[in-house]
């Protein structure tokens, strides 16, 4: 048995203890699950323990559709969540799959046991239910807690070189118990916590062994943070190597144990060191003995590059540039449009200034015009080959438009044939707008139908207008689904003029990419292959801000939108005391492995009815949901070596011109 799911929001996170090798193809699953509650599957992969793919339903067609390559390892996860019912018991889950010929041999080709490695509440799902008193419903403090953890241990932690003693399968020992025999790792970078700061004296302490550092000697390693760097399922275990560049010693792991926090959640390791010595069942590299000899005398060399490129972080000119503004030296910004308006508004979260300026893209917008201006002209060419994968994020709301939208009732309202991409809807209005084809008409009704499509003919009379729009054929199969019978509901439909709202612009010619809002209700990414809409469940909410995260993997051939909100709103009577965000919309979408490259054209901002600020490009994806939320929630970037835009809106520098003097 697995795990036991019995109130509603009960989650478990399921994994495996060891890679599949030689998959070429997912056909399905197995799952041995009782109990008669309805509960929801879903399943992520990915080729490392380090990065995986976003959360989809686990089906048929999902797991099919994955594109593997035999020569990667393959991790796959499982989450499976109580919707409602009874409890339902998990006995096991896992997936069924093609090898290639490298599998036949018996030792090779093998099914890896399932773990679990996450089990708890969904805050979203129980919020809904009767506020009665759950003294141990604390799943968003034991998640915060541990948030906390993580993000100190990676703004404070001390840098130090880690090398794991791995068991060698030679050297297993069943009568023992034990290992005997342990190769040593690569080392690597890390960061650990030293408990109050205080490291021992250089005082050197003499025993009948010979010299050893004074003792004992406590740090730290944030759980997450060490499995986000070895694996999941891995720990810090006795022979690893730790060297601490700050006081020039090594050390090595005498024992370590998971401590417990709140509500006896494990949340970081504790480990005890010992003095560093050779030993003849630690098999290390000449390579990596001979660096431990250098790093034990010359930490300065060994680290001068660590050193220079935290440095570099620390002073990153995207966000601390003394010339962030000017007109000729910006390190972000081309061109900026003279006559747009950088606000000076606060946006706060609760205690967090999010954003003290913001462009106001409706200070040069012009509906008349066929194609918009330019607002912000970045440095940053659009350069997005097939082999990387990128991730946006911003804040935005839209703006109410300056000039008078003009609405109009309907009269008819009648569907077509649907055609390969688009469904053709007729309607007819009685006054003259003299609409040009071409040009987005939105149709709208008080009960939250919103559509949107391009005007493809117009026919006059004396009496009324009529015009044809092309609809996507997945707004129609989504109108269709939560709105029964729409073309019937006459009463109360109007149509109006709109224009695309372009977030983020890196798409000209068929090249490149670009994301944009259509109708308060579509985002729409688009690029040379196709565009992907992805259909909010209500319409954006006028002057209100909102968050985007918009992932996009070559990698793992996905398209993820996550949108946000705060949940604490200083317009509500009593605004909730958090700085938690919401998470109010996610999808997932397949895209095609291309390259989305415009290195002729550069990443810009375009006059639309939005406000624009804190907008980040990364040259690597965020998935994880509590990640992302710390990520929106930071004013200065903490991933700044990661991004090739950041920009808070910073006002233009305007200073008085001094001629030369004589």
């Amino acid at each position: 048995m697995l795990a036991i799911l019995s109130q509603s929001g009960d989650f478990v996170k399921i994994t495996q203890d060891k890679p599949f090798y030689f998959v070429t193809g997912l056909t399905g699953w197995v799952q041995d699950i009782t109990g008669t509650g309805v509960y929801k599957k879903e399943f992520r992969w990915g080729t490392t323990n380090r990065v995986r793919a976003s959360w989809v339903l686990l089906t048929d067609e999902n797991l099919q559709n994955v594109i593997l390559n035999a020569e990667n390892d393959l991790f796959v996860d499982f989450r499976i969540t109580l919707i409602s019912g009874s409890p339902i018991t998990i006995n096991s889950i896992n997936i069924k799959y093609t090898q290639s010929a490298d599998a036949k041999d018996p030792y090779l080709g093998f099914t890896p046991a399932m773990l679990v490695s996450e089990n708890g509440n969904v805050s979203n799902l129980t919020k809904i239910e009767n506020f009665t008193f759950r003294p141990y419903a604390v799943n968003p403090a034991i998640v915060l807690y541990k948030n906390l953890a993580y993000t100190v241990n990676q703004m404070f932690g001390h840098d130090v070189m880690y090398a794991r003693a791995v068991p060698m399968a030679v050297g297993r020992d069943v009568t023992l118990h034990e290992w005997t025999l342990y190769d040593v790792d690569d080392p690597k970078c890390i960061k650990v916590m030293v408990p109050k700061n205080e490291f021992p004296d250089n005082q050197i302490s003499f025993n009948p062994m010979g010299l050893d550092f004074e003792m004992p000697f406590e740090c730290h390693i944030v759980k997450e943070y060490y499995e986000e760097l070895f694996g999941i399922g891995t720990g810090p275990q006795k022979r690893d190597i730790i060297y601490f560049p700050l006081t020039n010693r090594i050390y090595e792991i005498e024992s370590s144990y998971l401590f417990k926090g709140i509500m006896q959640k494990e949340v970081y390791w504790k480990i005890n060191l010992q003095k560093y010595a050779p030993k003849s069942n630690r098999y290390e590299p000449q390579d990596l003995r001979e660096q431990l000899d250098i790093m034990s005398f010359d930490a300065e060399e060994q680290f001068g590059e660590e050193v220079e490129l935290n440095s570099i972080n620390l002073t990153d000119p995207q966000q601390f540039d003394p010339k962030i503004g000017s007109n000729k030296y910006d390190p972000i910004r081309l061109n900026i449009n003279d006559s747009l308006i950088i606000s000076n508004t606060k946006v706060e979260n609760y205690s967090i200034i999010l954003s003290e300026t913001q462009y106001d893209l409706r200070s040069i917008y012009n509906a008349k015009l066929p194609t918009q201006l330019t607002a912000i002209e970045y440095k940053s060419a659009v350069n997005f080959p097939a082999s990387d994968d990128k991730s946006l994020c911003m804040w935005f709301k839209e703006l109410k438009p300056i000039n008078t939208v003009y609405k109009d009732n309907l009269i008819s309202l009648s569907r077509g044939a649907a055609g390969a991409q688009t469904t053709p809807i007729t309607f007819r209005i009685t006054l003259k707008r003299n609409y040009a084809v071409g040009q987005l008409i939105k149709i709208t009704r008080f009960n939250g139908l919103a559509l949107f499509g391009t005007i493809a003919s117009r026919t006059l009379t004396n009496n009324y207008e009529e015009y044809v729009i092309n609809v996507s054929n997945e707004i129609i199969a989504y109108l269709d689904v939560y709105y029964s019978g729409w073309v019937n509901l006459l009463t109360g439909c109007a149509a109006e003029l709109i224009n695309e709202q372009i977030l983020f612009d890196g798409y000209r010619e068929n090249k490149g990419w670009r994301l944009s809002i259509f109708a308060s209700r579509y985002i729409v990414f688009k690029d040379a292959q196709k565009e992907t809409i992805n259909i909010l469940p209500t319409n954006l909410v006028e002057d209100y801000w909102y968050a985007i995260f918009v992932n996009i993997s070559n990698f793992y051939r996905q398209l993820t939108v996550d949108l946000w909100v705060r949940k604490w709103n200083e317009l509500t009577p009593q605004p909730i005391a958090t700085t938690e965000l919401e998470n109010i919309y996610s999808n997932t979408a397949s895209i095609t492995q291309i390259d989305r490259s415009n290195t002729t054209y550069n990443y810009a901002l375009v006059a639309s009815n939005l406000a624009i600020t804190n907008l980040r490009l990364f040259d690597k994806i965020e998935t994880e949901q509590s990640k992302q939320s710390i990520i929106l929630n930071q004013t200065i970037s903490q991933d700044a070596e990661f991004a090739t835009i950041i920009d808070n809106a910073t006002q233009r520098l305007v200073l008085p011109w001094i001629g030369q003097t004589k």
